[in-house]
């Protein structure tokens, strides 16, 4: 049995051109998706605690202006002082109101981008759950060649004994592990079967044949096991 050939690193390509660079392994983008993970969740909780803080702050704000605006009430009576009062309150309004809308729109930017980034590492973990589904389907294809290979090794040994055209064959299986439709029973039916059905079987066992119908048959009968016959 051939050992097996090391597997080549893949390197990153840029138009088309390697880099030099070795793509990195499935155990290597796992880790940099956690990394990222944590960065985000991090950035994410002191962009709160900010958030938070400032409205602290103009809460605090909001109640210094109206006990400043209340004694400024109490040390006047006249009507250009209300008059002054009602200016300066308005002034200050538009003034919060201005800053809570700034405030909004850079929190807004801010949430915008922690979205952006959290899709960016939805994708790419989809990317690599894609790619640990295709390595898996991979394994599993490998897997069952190898026991249809055990399976039909010891058929090919029960069936290398002679034996007369009407005893049982022991069927083979497919390299995916399958049963075989239209696998001959014994000698006697690969007899009767027609060119279409013999390379059926042949293109089950990875072996087309192009040919005569009497070179097909002999080829299945070979791969089936039976050597000790003259077919």
């Amino acid at each position: 049995m051939a050992s097996e050939q090391p597997q080549q690193p893949e390197f990153v390509l840029v138009g088309g051109e390697s880099t030099g660079e070795a793509m990195p392994s499935e155990t290597e983008k796992l880790a940099e998706i956690l990394q990222r993970l944590d960065a985000i969740d991090k950035n994410f909780n002191d962009r709160l605690d900010g958030l938070n803080e400032s409205r602290e702050n103009e809460k605090e704000g909001d109640r210094s202006c109206c006990l400043e605006l209340a004694a400024k009430g109490q040390d006047s009576n006249s009507d250009v002082n209300h008059t002054v009062q009602i200016s300066d309150i308005t002034k200050r309004l538009d003034v919060l109101e201005s800053r809570l809308d700034q405030m909004k729109e850079d929190h807004a930017e801010d949430f915008k981008s922690l979205h952006d980034e959290i899709t960016d590492i939805q994708d790419y973990g989809g990317e690599y759950k894609d790619c640990m589904t295709k390595i898996e389907q991979a394994m599993a294809a490998i897997e069952a060649r190898q026991n249809a290979s055990e399976k039909n090794a010891l058929a090919r040994i029960l069936n290398s004994r002679y034996m007369a055209r009407y005893e049982s064959l022991e069927p083979l299986v497919s390299l995916k592990n399958q049963p075989i439709w239209k696998f001959p029973s014994s000698l006697e039916r690969l007899d009767s079967m027609t060119v279409d059905d013999v390379n059926l079987v042949l293109q089950a066992l990875g072996q087309p044949h192009q040919g005569d119908i009497t070179k097909a048959r002999r080829r299945l009968a070979l791969l089936a096991g039976c050597i000790a016959i003259a077919y």
